[in-house]
């Protein structure tokens, strides 16, 4: 909805909104205003879906990223309040089990020490970020991150002790985190449309997508949806119609301002204030801040940052995930709530605008905040840039390595990050290019035009197998596909002419949106489904490695097709394959290994039924030659199936 609104103070804010997503390239923002329990403001601005040209509104997901850490904070102080917990009872009261790498933390650390980032711990990200590792088997890793402080000596910013914080609360109530928060929060405020995984976002009918600013140009990236474990840091996704309802119950200190009994509290006002009552002092302020006065006394409560704005209280916390950036901010003493969702990540449209509502709210000259981020960005890349030249000139050109590469290869293990593995890529001797630069398609074709005849061969041949005995009556063909940038539009259209001059055959052209491509994509495979052509991406690879074994060799981790291990008629075939891949991935002599992978990649290109749709995650080197390319991570459809997806019937 747009929240209708006669404040004057709000004069002129769409088009300021306007042009701070211009200056900051945000593809779609929404924004909610709440003053003294009413909404004033309810919006979308911008696009939710470039490529299809879909808006923004009121009902938009985002992922709001750790703005959930403050769900997480006040779902603890519901349980203080039921006397299942105390904030200064030590956690391994509670989970017997408990354990850090400290000996002092673990027997001191308690549940107000989980939120307020002073366990002594780093962030330990790597440890979770992509992985599938559950809530807790994590927990039970605490014990082999090491701390780079004492407990409550240092704030660091983390997301661990959230983790530890929601398993608490598992296994204090036998609910999970996220059932916990849906009942006792989500359900009472009518927050209906909020959810904890991408992928129920993804099954709605208003979702935004997520971009990231890459060499100057926005693209579209994949969604993050590895949050099994640390959920309570960072996993809800809602619209600003739903949080304008979390601001509104926290302008009234935790109660639900649809009631007027005291005892429909989702939290006391005591608990409430406890957690953003100053809890640690930062140590710096966020870098975009550092010079400016209107912000100072940088504090943190539970699950909320606490500072004074233009002498004023200010109670926030934003969310950055992969391709979303929000922040959630209300003024206590003002009764004045905000929060911005925005659609592409790293960016500060969000910090901008809560500031310049606060000031238009509180009748102060508007500070341009624009100007001054923009400038700070601007000075920040140059120290960085400054720095990078800096260590560059200390590099030796052509030093001597210290070890021989093929010494650091192998597979590592760390009792708290896991198992990985290090390869030694581009095993190939100075100046051989990484791919067969004899390499024929089927029947020998070697020419970028192709063979007229042989195409037209096959064309007649698979019409009479449908049933054709013209190619009048073949039905219209549609080729779908992701636009990646204008380099695939116009590679498209070559191919339609292409068809068109040599086969007299017309094929349209779809642009789609990855997630929807990629979802009728898995939909088409194996039966006619919605789509009968599509192209996805395109790559170059610097090892023939790369892509020959890790795709299609036996037990390979992206073999998702089950080359070689299948029913196809063609099985030995390809088990031969493998063999001749498995022999090159061993050999240390780099003249045999490479031309060994190109006697493979002849019989892989040969074997049409197996080119390679890739649909959910591939691995990619990428030739540094190749400018401006975004991977999106995707998987293969079977071979035998995909067979079926050029002619419905």
């Amino acid at each position: 909805m747009v929240q209708k609104n006669n404040n004057r103070q709000l004069d002129g804010l769409n088009e300021f909104i306007q042009a701070v997503m211009h200056d900051t390239n945000v593809p779609g923002l929404a924004l909610a205003i709440v003053k003294d329990s009413e909404v004033l403001l309810s919006q979308g601005f911008g696009r939710r879906n470039v490529a299809e040209d879909r808006g923004v509104t009121s009902q938009t997901l985002f992922a709001i990223g750790s703005s959930s850490k403050a769900f997480t904070a006040m779902a603890l102080a519901a349980l203080v309040d039921e006397g299942k917990l105390d904030w200064n009872t030590p956690v391994k009261h509670y989970i017997p089990t408990f354990k850090l790498y400290d000996a002092v933390a673990t027997e001191h650390l308690t549940p107000k020490d989980l939120l307020i980032h002073s366990s002594g711990l780093p962030r330990h990200d790597t440890a979770w970020y992509h992985s599938t590792i559950s809530r807790k088997d994590l927990f039970d890793r605490l014990r082999h991150f090491e701390p780079t402080c004492d407990l409550r000596t240092t704030w660091q910013y983390q997301n661990m002790m959230y983790m530890a914080a929601g398993y608490l609360i598992e296994v204090i109530t036998d609910q999970t985190w996220e059932e916990f928060v849906y009942q006792r929060f989500l359900m009472p405020l009518g927050m209906t449309n909020t959810n904890f995984s991408v992928l129920d976002s993804q099954q709605t009918a208003d979702f935004a997508l997520p971009y990231r600013k890459i060499n100057d140009q926005v693209r579209q990236i994949a969604f993050y949806d590895r949050f099994q474990a640390v959920g309570p840091a960072g996993s809800i996704n809602s619209s600003v119609d739903d949080m304008a309802k979390w601001l509104c119950c926290l302008l009234n200190k935790g109660k639900n301002s649809k009631s007027e009994d005291d005892e429909q509290r989702l939290v006391s006002e005591v608990q409430f204030d406890q957690l953003i009552t100053p809890q640690s002092v930062c140590p710096a302020l966020p870098t975009l801040y550092t010079k400016y006065e209107e912000t100072f006394h940088w504090t943190y409560g539970m699950g909320w940052f606490v500072s004074s704005y233009r002498g004023h209280t200010m109670v926030q916390h934003g969310g950055n995930i992969d391709g979303f950036s929000a922040l959630v901010g209300f003024l206590p003493d003002d009764h004045i709530g905000i929060v911005v969702l925005t659609n592409l990540d790293g960016n500060f449209a969000a910090e901008v605008v809560l500031f310049n509502v606060c000031d238009r709210l509180l009748g102060l000259s508007e500070v341009d905040w624009s100007k001054r981020f923009q400038t700070r960005d601007t000075e920040l890349k140059e120290q960085l840039e400054k720095m990078n030249q800096e260590n560059e000139v200390k590099c030796v050109p052509d030093a001597p390595l210290s070890h021989a590469l093929g010494a650091y290869t192998g597979e590592y293990k760390h009792p708290g990050y896991g198992t990985f593995t290090i390869k030694q890529d581009g095993n190939m001797p100075d100046g051989m290019p990484g791919f067969n630069e004899a390499l024929t398609g089927p029947a020998g074709v070697s020419s970028t035009q192709g063979d007229a005849t042989k195409a037209k061969q096959l064309l007649q041949e698979g019409m009479q197998e449908d049933g054709y005995s013209s190619i009048s009556q073949i039905p219209p063909i549609t080729l779908s596909y992701f636009m990646l940038d204008s380099d695939t539009t116009n590679l498209i259209s070559v191919l339609a002419q292409r068809w068109q001059t040599m086969l007299g055959i017309t094929v349209h052209s779809s642009v789609m949106e990855v997630n929807t491509l990629i979802q009728q994509m898995t939909d088409s495979t194996g039966h006619p489904g919605p789509l009968q052509m599509w192209f996805l991406s395109y790559g170059g690879t610097a090892d023939p490695e790369q892509w020959l074994s890790i795709i299609f060799g036996k037990g390979a981790t992206f073999n998702n097709m089950n080359y070689g291990q299948n029913n196809s008629g063609n099985a030995t075939e390809q088990q031969a394959v493998q063999a001749e891949l498995a022999t090159a991935d061993s050999n240390l002599n780099p003249q045999q290994r490479i031309q060994q992978y190109n006697d493979a990649e002849v019989k892989l290109v040969n074997d049409v039924s197996w080119i390679p749709l890739f649909q959910v995650e591939q691995n990619f080197v990428v030739n540094p030659k190749l400018q401006d390319y975004l991977i999106y991570p995707i998987s293969i459809i079977p071979p035998d199936e995909w067979g079926n997806i050029y002619f419905v019937q």
